[in-house]
């Protein structure tokens, strides 16, 4: 649903970047505790409701957005460290690599660095099978049990 609003804004760099984040937040709200956090910030309530009426996409200061993203995106992690911080709850962890916490993670890198993620694309020229090759082990007879041990 709410990213379905950004299919309406006409930036397609503003949809691209705070499309990220509401995936985030999607992602994030799996994670217990995250989505009462965000919501108890008034600031972050705000924000939500500014990017589902579509505001970033009417304004014409694309500064004034970007710093309000990176400020949103830090508190997000903010949120998220304090979760895991005070958890020691194994069940936190899962729920959040269930939820496709790292995926968010690598995907605000790639954002952050300008890196387009990257895939695995193998073709049948790279593929290398690797074959184990056998070992020769020589099997001692009870004949060689008996011999005496030569001394070098």
């Amino acid at each position: 649903m709410t990213l379905a609003t950004l299919l309406w804004w006409k930036d397609t760099k503003l949809v691209e970047s705070w499309g990220l984040w509401l995936k985030e937040i999607d992602s994030f709200s799996e994670i217990p505790l995250f989505f009462q956090i965000f919501l108890k910030n008034k600031s972050c309530k705000e924000l939500l409701f500014k990017i589902l009426s579509g505001e970033p996409d009417k304004d014409v200061d694309n500064k004034k957005w970007e710093l309000e993203q990176k400020e949103a995106v830090q508190v997000n992690y903010k949120i998220l460290a304090e979760i895991f911080a005070i958890s020691n709850d194994v069940n936190i962890r899962q729920t959040a690599v269930k939820a496709g916490f790292l995926d968010r993670i690598l995907e605000r890198l790639g954002a952050i660095s300008f890196e387009k993620a990257r895939t695995l694309e193998e073709s049948e020229e790279e593929e290398v099978q690797q074959v184990a090759e056998p070992t020769l082990v020589k099997n001692k007879s009870a004949d060689d049990k008996n011999k005496p041990r030569q001394k070098r």
